[in-house]
């Protein structure tokens, strides 16, 4: 059985849509276990109500403690062989879980997929792999974090199928303190303890809804208390690269990031003139403990480098 794990906070608009596309699903083994994050709008009632329906559908509410918290409920509930997650305003394709299941042979521990994106009512098919592949845990970690293929698809849970044992003997589970790339740091602990193969095919899985009210959309427009978890969870990733995976690769594409989330940063803090210095001072210490200085002007000597270079040929384009 798939355990499909769906929190959700005030998504009364939209969570009809995903319920259904769930019962829709030509592989009928599932449970759908939707967590009311404490909404404040009709998404509880619309929970129960498909509870009542369905024995499938099961719900548990609980006061609003963020999307790591339902996750983690989720998990704590799920009695399926396999996890996968989904968002209350999204959808998935009809052959999404069987189509993830049909991958997870025996020696597979991760089966990723690709997904389609709708924004603004134009849907865009997202191919993520050129072709499909089947590799270990320790190449996945290359794939996964190099620029710019890492910022995107590939990282996504919503497009995964997970085995629970893994999840379960590990403790692996949400990081309540980080509120932006939490998926991505769980994705890379749970890879982490994969023994088995990680495959990835072309088929698109999921239906991913571009909605200029979620959370991404509101940590990048503007400076606010969760601005740090962009250098927090890449470091953290950094962190599980260095003690479990020894990739160097991963490693050296991981670092990159931690810099350019460190100047994304600071120019935030410099566009809000907010005067945050103790933030910019915590950021320096925690940076240098993670690479040298040498490391350190070497990434940005490479990214201005990168960034000249793109401008002139952009510049020359244009003449």
């Amino acid at each position: 059985m798939i355990s499909i794990i769906c929190p959700v906070y005030n998504r009364d608009q939209y969570l009809d849509a995903l319920v259904k596309s769930v019962m829709s699903q030509t592989y009928g083994d599932w449970e759908l276990l939707l967590v009311d994050d404490g909404s404040t709008d009709s998404s509880g009632e619309i929970c129960d109500g498909y509870a009542l329906k369905d024995p499938r559908v099961k719900v548990w509410h609980q006061s609003n403690e963020g999307v790591s918290s339902a996750r983690n409920k989720g998990l704590s509930m799920a009695s399926g062989e396999y996890i996968y997650f989904a968002d209350a305003d999204d959808e998935l394709l009809p052959d999404c879980l069987s189509t993830l299941l049909d991958h997870m042979k025996p020696g597979v521990d991760l089966v990723t997929a690709s997904y389609i994106r709708n924004e603004n009512n134009e849907i865009v098919p997202e191919y993520i792999f050129k072709e499909g592949f089947n590799i270990t845990a320790c190449q996945y970690f290359d794939v996964i974090s190099v620029l710019p293929n890492a910022r995107f698809c590939e990282r996504y849970l919503t497009t995964k199928l997970f085995r629970k044992s893994i999840i379960t003997y590990n403790s692996v589970l949400f990081d309540l303190h980080l509120h932006y790339r939490e998926d991505v740091e769980f994705l890379y602990k749970y890879v982490s303890f994969c023994e088995g193969r990680i495959v990835g095919i072309d088929i698109p899985v999921y239906v991913y809804y571009r909605r200029s009210s979620g959370a991404a959309e509101k940590t990048n427009a503007s400076l606010n208390q969760h601005t740090a978890n962009l250098f927090y969870s890449t470091e953290r990733c950094l962190d599980i690269v260095k003690s479990r995976v020894k990739s160097s690769k991963a490693e050296r594409s991981l670092k990159k990031i931690l810099v350019n989330d460190y100047y994304r940063i600071v120019q935030r803090v410099v566009r809000s003139r907010s005067l945050q210095f103790s933030l910019i001072r915590s950021l320096n210490k925690r940076l240098f403990a993670d690479l040298s200085a040498r490391e350190f002007f070497s990434i940005r000597l490479k990214e201005l480098y990168r960034m000249i270079s793109f401008n002139v040929k952009r510049k020359i384009r244009k003449k």
